[in-house]
C-alpha cells in the first residue's frame, strides 16, 4: 500500500471535478466492499461461536475469512486514496460528500505520517477546519496531528500545540497536554513536562467512565509522571530469548528501550521491523532494544520479517508459550533479544494498551514514553536526544 500511495504522491495535480467524481465514485465503491467483508467476517463469526472456542477447524476458517475480506479492502481502499490524492481539496463540496472528504482525509493524514508528513499534517489539519464535529476529527485533534507536530523544533511544536489546543473543545486539551510535555521531555527539559502534566492532571475528575476520553488521558498523564524524569523500574526476569537473563538495571550506561508487546498484537507487530532496523544500526552507538512480554495462552505466528501474515496460535501453555517466542523471533530475524516478564512488571511501567515503548537514558531515567504504533519518528528522535545528551 505505502508503494501505491508513493506513486500517487508523485502525481498529486488537481483535475478538477473529473477527479473528484472519480474519488467519491471510487469511495461509493469502498463503502460497499466495506460492507460485504463486514457480512463475510460476521458469518463466519457466526459459525465460529456455534462450534465452539474449542473446534480448530471453526476458529481457522474464520481467521481465513477474515484475512480473505481484508485482502479485498485493501486495494479498493488503496485506489481511493491515490485518487483523493489528485484531487484539490478546497475544490470538494464539502456538505455534499462529507464522508468520502472525511475519509479520503483520514487515511492521507494516517498513511502518509512517516513518509510526506507536510501532505499529512495539511490533510489532519484541514480535516479539523472543515469537519471540526466530526469524529475523525476528534481523533486527529486528541492524537494524531499532536504526534505530528511533535516531530517539528520545539518552538514551532509548541506553537502548533498552542493553536490547536485553541481551537479545541474543552474536554480534548488534556490529550494536548500530554503532547506538550512529551515535546518538552524529548527536548530534554523533563521538569518542565512534568509541570505541565501535573497541571493537566487536576483539570480531569477521577471515576470516570472507561468509555470517556478524558479516563485514557488521565491514564497517559499519570503514567508519565511514575515515569518520565524518574528512575526506570527495574525487571529481573529469569527468561531470556536471545541473550542471557539479567536484571534490566544492567545495561545502566546505555540508551535502552524497551517495547511491550505479545504476538497476538497486530500494532505491536507494525512496530517491531522498524524498532528491528533501529537495534542493528544504533547498537554499536550503545542502544539496547530489549522486547517485553510476558504469558498468554493465545498469540499469532507470523510467515516472515515483515510481520504481517501468519496464522493465530491458540490454547499454548507456559512450556509451548516459550517455544512460540523462540520460532517468532527466528522467522521474524529479530535482532534484538525477548524478555518473558510478569503482569507487575507490565504495572510497574503503567502499561494500559500495547505497544508501549520506553527510553531510559545512560543514567537509568525514563526520558520518553510511547503508546501505539505509527510513532517511529517520535522514538527515533528520543533515542538520538538521549545518545547526544
Amino acid at each position: 500500500m505505502k508503494a501505491t500511495l508513493g506513486l500517487a504522491l508523485c502525481l498529486v495535480l488537481p483535475l478538477g471535478d473529473e477527479a473528484i467524481d472519480k474519488a467519491i465514485e471510487l469511495y461509493g465503491d469502498l463503502v460497499t466492499v466495506r460492507e460485504e467483508a463486514s457480512k463475510t467476517q460476521q458469518a463466519a463469526y457466526e459459525v465460529f461461536q456455534a462450534a465452539g472456542q474449542e473446534d480448530a477447524a471453526a476458529r481457522e476458517a474464520f481467521a481465513q475469512a477474515r484475512q480473505a475480506a481484508n485482502s479485498r479492502v485493501e486495494p479498493v481502499q488503496a485506489a481511493f486514496q491515490a485518487a483523493f490524492l489528485k484531487t484539490d481539496w478546497n475544490a470538494w463540496d464539502v456538505s455534499a460528500h462529507a464522508d468520502a472528504f472525511e475519509e479520503g482525509l483520514m487515511s492521507v493524514g494516517t498513511s502518509l505520517m512517516e513518509t510526506s508528513p507536510e501532505r499529512a499534517t495539511a490533510a489532519l489539519e484541514l480535516l479539523c477546519k472543515k469537519l471540526p464535529d466530526s469524529r475523525s476529527a476528534g481523533s486527529a485533534r486528541r492524537y494524531i496531528l499532536p504526534a505530528a507536530y511533535m516531530g517539528l523544533d520545539l518552538d514551532a511544536a509548541l506553537a502548533k500545540l498552542g493553536h490547536l489546543a485553541d481551537t479545541t473543545p474543552e474536554d480534548e486539551r488534556g490529550a494536548l497536554a500530554v503532547c506538550i510535555g512529551d515535546v518538552h521531555a524529548l527536548h530534554g527539559d523533563t521538569q518542565k513536562a512534568r509541570e505541565v502534566y501535573a497541571g493537566a492532571l487536576t483539570t480531569i475528575p477521577e471515576g470516570l467512565e472507561p468509555r470517556d476520553p478524558r479516563s485514557r488521558t488521565r491514564g497517559d498523564l499519570e503514567q508519565r509522571l511514575a515515569l518520565i524524569g524518574q528512575t526506570a523500574p527495574d525487571i529481573d526476569a529469569s527468561t531470556w530469548i536471545g541473550a542471557d537473563a539479567k536484571p534490566l538495571s544492567e545495561l545502566k550506561g546505555n540508551v535502552v528501550v524497551i517495547d511491550f508487546w505479545a504476538t497476538w498484537c497486530g500494532p505491536c507487530r507494525a512496530v517491531m521491523p522498524g524498532l528491528n532496523e533501529l537495534a542493528k544500526e544504533l547498537e554499536p552507538k550503545g542502544v539496547k532494544v530489549v522486547g517485553v512480554t510476558r504469558f498468554y495462552d493465545n498469540g499469532f505466528m507470523i510467515e516472515g520479517p515483515e510481520m504481517t501474515s501468519g496464522e493465530s496460535v491458540r490454547d499454548m501453555t507456559p512450556d509451548t508459550f516459550l517455544e512460540h517466542l523462540a520460532e517468532f523471533r527466528e522467522i521474524g530475524q529479530v535482532h534484538y533479544p525477548f524478555v518473558v516478564a510478569e503482569k507487575a512488571d507490565f504495572e510497574g511501567y503503567h502499561v494500559a494498551g500495547i505497544p508501549t515503548v520506553a527510553v531510559i537514558d545512560r543514567e537509568g531515567v525514563v526520558r520518553m514514553v510511547i503508546v501505539g504504533s505509527g510513532k517511529e519518528a517520535i522514538l527515533e528522535k528520543a533515542i538520538h536526544a538521549c545518545l547526544e545528551g
